[in-house]
């Protein structure tokens, strides 16, 4: 599996699914799963392809996760350790804030040894690969796809483009959007006192800063995917952009 790149072969810096895993339990496993999703045209952040030597380890899995719209956690016996506990703790504190979610695949583990393990995951519907074998993971990736939520992506793609925007402008009302989108009391405050419009949407700031890539080339990957998935949509009009 390569990359993830867009239509124009253009990588486009944002991901459908982030893939956890413990290399020593479910490295072939994990592969094969992302494998069959990338088959059926989903972007994934797998540490086989994405990380390279010299690379931090944390830094990259902390991007990956930043960067991704769903993240999918294959746990197995010795994923509560090193590396992947880390992911772990970072996944579920963005699965409380509602900025990800986190779907389960339990490598051949059952429910009481998933609850033994780590109690918070053991609530969350799972999917459930009892041999480990392609097969089911090729199943696991049509059990995936299956549930992703679009709306969901949506809103990712927006907050990861006004991300992208905030590095260039000061805007309040861009603040005001990703204070709400962060839960940041500050942000907002802030926002509020500069005269940020508590009702700003969405669609009004992407129809303010969509041209911002002109300028500001850093911005396109995340740009080019929200205005890819806004076409498709039927939300705005226009062709593929190169």
């Amino acid at each position: 599996m390569s990359t993830p790149t867009s239509e124009s072969g253009k990588q486009s810096g944002v991901y459908d699914f982030f893939i956890s895993y413990k290399h020593k339990d479910s490295k072939d496993f994990s592969r094969a799963l992302g494998d069959a999703l990338g088959g059926q045209g989903a972007e994934v952040w797998l540490d086989q392809e994405q990380m390279r030597p010299g690379d931090s380890i944390l830094a990259g899995i902390e991007a990956g996760i930043g960067a991704s719209i769903d993240a999918i956690v294959v746990l197995s016996e010795n994923y509560f350790s090193g590396w992947s506990e880390q992911e772990r703790r970072n996944l579920y504190s963005l699965m409380v804030s509602k900025k990800v979610r986190i779907i389960p695949v339990w490598y051949r583990l059952d429910h009481d040894r998933v609850e033994s393990l780590a109690p918070m995951f053991a609530d969350i519907v799972a999917i459930e690969a009892p041999s480990g074998s392609t097969a089911e993971a090729q199943q696991a990736a049509k059990d995936v796809l299956g549930k992703f939520d679009p709306k969901q992506r949506q809103s990712r793609l927006y907050e990861l483009f006004f991300q992208a925007v905030r590095k260039h402008v000061d805007d309040p009302d861009l603040d005001l959007f990703l204070g709400v989108f962060a839960n940041d009391l500050k942000l907002l405050e802030s926002a509020i006192q500069r005269g940020g419009d508590v009702n700003i949407t969405d669609a009004a700031l992407w129809n303010r800063y969509n041209k911002i890539v002109t300028t500001h080339a850093d911005a396109f990957p995340t740009w080019r995917k929200l205005y890819l998935h806004l076409v498709a949509a039927g939300k705005i009009g226009g062709s593929t952009p190169a």
